[in-house]
């Protein structure tokens, strides 16, 4: 299959409806239109191509998944466009990753560049970009010295897991400080230009064969957070170990009163957030009580940059049993030179939203004093 559209597989739920299993999410579906019979056909769907290892090899086969697939982020490319871009005019055997830059910003896009990370750390990474609604490029090594690249595009989730929450507990309680919302997802939606489209690469595919490391990570974005993921969840993870300490005894509301008496292993998920698309998931927001976000909550938070990350925090029995969360802590994806509370932008905790003023915080009481669901990304009209 040199090249192709591909729909997600949908599951048929009778009356006419279908759509993807609850536990699966696709990043992207971007929007063709091609020409068959003098005919014009609107598709929707995941670009898949294969290379032909003379002047269209692994690294633009992977760029043209990505790129293509990126819908209204991103101009379409073609091979043939890359090597013009890249003035390559002879057979090439690959493309570094300087290069793959260069054309992911030439398409219009903010390329995330990873490395240097211990390989236990690329697939957290990884699952932010995904779950923000963004595909990825995700290079490894093998034995034999041989450099690969696939293209991410979603993932699923297993909200049965054992490992995330026992591991940590049977280990000892200094072996984590949160639990990261990704380690429920059991396996990335990849497309390998080499194998085929479509395929599930297992989380810990990484753990069983050691022979085969990831070593680069390139997410494509609309702007580049120079504060990664893994640091905006730690520092919201010590954020509400502060801030919850403050409450102990206050009696505010049940919620808040729960978190403050009992230290908690918060489940973490960050998620690289556009202004709008926050303010329009506050107004949508209803509590499991019912409760509502009132205007003039959600309007003191108008000043945010347009950019930030948004990590969420929840506990394991409702994160993983209702889809919900307590709450958001807002980080900046700018740099930020100075003491670390800094970056934190605010805090809403149930029944209460604190804005940042430096290294202290303003108070503004908010009626949502329950957990609500979890951000689902809407970019492509995709859920999970």
């Amino acid at each position: 299959m040199f090249e192709a559209i591909l729909a997600p597989i949908k599951n048929s739920f009778g009356n006419g409806h279908s759509g993807l299993l609850i536990n699966n999410f696709v990043a992207a579906e971007g929007h063709f239109e091609r020409t068959i019979s003098r005919r014009v056909f609107a598709l929707k769907g995941v670009y898949y191509c294969q290379q032909n290892d003379t002047t269209h090899v692994c690294g633009h086969a992977c760029l043209r998944m990505a790129i293509n697939s990126a819908g209204q982020f991103a101009k379409p490319i073609s091979n043939v466009g890359i090597n013009r871009f890249l003035g390559i005019t002879s057979k090439v055997k690959g493309l570094k990753s300087g290069q793959m830059e260069d054309v992911i910003a030439d398409a219009g896009l903010n390329p995330l560049v990873i490395t240097k990370l211990k390989p236990e750390h690329f697939l957290p990474e990884l699952a932010s970009i995904v779950e923000s609604g963004y595909l990825a490029l995700l290079g490894f090594t093998t034995k034999r010295r041989a450099d690969h690249v696939v293209t991410v595009f979603g993932h699923t989730r297993n909200s049965d897991e054992w490992h995330p929450q026992a591991i940590p507990a049977y280990s000892g309680p200094s072996s984590a400080k949160y639990l990261p919302s990704g380690s429920w997802i059991d396996h990335f939606l990849i497309h390998d230009d080499n194998f085929g489209p479509h395929f599930s690469l297992s989380a810990r595919s990484f753990d069983l064969h050691t022979n085969v490391k990831p070593s680069c990570l390139i997410g494509l974005l609309p702007a580049e957070p120079v504060v990664h993921s893994n640091y905006a969840e730690g520092l919201a993870s010590s954020t509400l170990k502060n801030l919850l300490q403050q409450f102990e005894g206050r009696q505010m509301n049940k919620w808040l009163d729960y978190m403050a008496i009992r230290p908690q292993d918060f489940v973490l998920r960050a998620i690289l957030m556009k202004g709008s698309q926050y303010f329009g998931h506050l107004k949508g927001m209803t509590g499991h009580d019912g409760t509502l976000l009132d205007d003039l909550t959600i309007s003191k938070l108008e000043w945010l940059p347009e950019y930030f990350w948004m990590v969420e925090y929840s506990l394991p029995p409702l994160y993983t049993g209702n889809r919900t969360k307590l709450g958001e802590v807002l980080i900046t994806a700018a740099d930020f030179k100075g003491y670390s509370a800094g970056h934190v932008l605010a805090v809403r905790l149930p029944g209460l939203v604190l804005r940042s003023q430096g290294t202290t915080f303003d108070g503004l009481a908010s009626n949502l004093c329950s957990h609500s669901p979890i951000y689902e990304c809407r970019q492509f009209d995709n859920h999970w």
